[in-house]
């Protein structure tokens, strides 16, 4: 039997991600980003709950924003799993800059994907811990 996976990006955080900031401000804001509270008016889009209202099985990530927008579909969790948490940024050392926080994201994925830093294999990681999740969510039913 196939089975249909549909992955959904979870509801919108209430944090300011606006104010530009220096990259070691950066783990401090991506910790306070984890432990967010969604923003209350973060409604899912009728596409989204479309798609998920018949779902059979529900698996999400450890972080609270997926599990709140679970809730927010008003759907029930079947399994958490910290497998399924977004990659974890390597921290990088840079004061004199500062962007607002998306922008460091973005170019520290760069720098990961080009192998431009000192973690060269934190992408090697990254595939890793895919192709696991790949094979778990596989196994799983």
């Amino acid at each position: 039997m196939i089975k249909k996976i549909t992955l959904i990006r979870h509801a919108k955080v209430k944090m300011d991600n606006k104010t530009k900031i220096d990259a070691t401000a950066l783990p401090k804001w991506i910790y306070d980003y984890d432990h967010a509270s969604l923003d209350e008016e973060s409604l899912a889009p009728k596409e989204t709950i479309k798609a998920v209202e018949n779902a059979d099985f529900v698996l999400t990530s450890k972080l609270q924003r997926t599990i709140d927008t679970v809730h927010l579909l008003d759907l029930e969790i079947d399994e958490e799993n910290e497998l399924f948490n977004e990659a974890t940024v390597p921290t990088i050392n840079i004061p004199f800059l500062k962007f607002r926080p998306v922008t460091w994201l973005t170019l520290i994925r760069i720098f990961l994907l080009f192998e431009l830093t000192r973690t060269r294999s934190r992408i090697k990681e990254s595939r890793e811990e895919a192709k696991e999740a790949s094979e778990y969510v596989n196994d799983t039913n």
